[in-house]
């Protein structure tokens, strides 16, 4: 059952994705307007054109709110955020990444030879997070402790991408990285 389930929630975040790439854009939080306006908490609130308050036109809203706040979204969740734990506590990314196998050897033939797979997956939200970070890291040639490091300073995928490769499309490269991350673990 909990496949099911977890089959149901990928599917309707796909549609979602598909449908509407706006209600993802949208940033802020509690009060916010759009379909975006009421997840992540904060205070910014996004409008309903999928543009910030305060923002201008050349903000790229590629990011989720979750990844600005710091919170993890239902997609989050959905892609290895918060599961249970033994003791009843979420598991962390380290957790999930050893009880998979076959994505940790997958992830590992992505990563420069020898890298330790627990230290690498330290630090990062959620294993979605690192999944994607490593997809990034493969796809556009970007060192991926340069990544780890951004994004566990605070940066969100899409901002790291910016800094570390200014003339890749970071709206799409996250995209495609997530959709990649979403197929793994959906797959676990």
């Amino acid at each position: 059952m909990n496949a099911r389930f977890l089959s149901v929630c990928f599917s309707l975040a796909s549609l979602v994705m598909v449908a509407s790439p706006e209600a993802l854009a949208q940033r802020g939080g509690g009060h916010g307007g759009g379909m975006g306006g009421g997840m992540g908490g904060g205070t910014g609130g996004g409008m309903s054109s999928g543009m910030p308050r305060g923002g201008s036109m050349g903000t790229m809203p590629a990011e989720r709110p979750s990844e600005r706040m710091g919170g993890a979204s239902h997609q989050d969740r959905s892609m290895g955020g918060e599961r249970q734990s033994h003791s009843g506590g979420p598991k962390t990314a380290g957790e999930l990444l050893q009880q998979n196998s076959k994505l940790s050897e997958g992830l590992a033939r992505l990563l420069p030879a020898g890298t330790d797979l627990q230290e690498a997956v330290s630090k990062f939200r959620n294993l979605g997070e690192f999944v994607a970070a490593v997809h990034v890291s493969n796809n556009l040639g970007i060192p991926f402790s340069d990544l780890k490091t951004r994004m566990t300073a605070g940066d969100s995928l899409g901002e790291a991408i910016r800094a570390l490769r200014p003339a890749a499309d970071a709206q799409v490269e996250v995209r495609k990285a997530r959709a990649k991350a979403e197929d793994e673990l959906g797959q676990g």
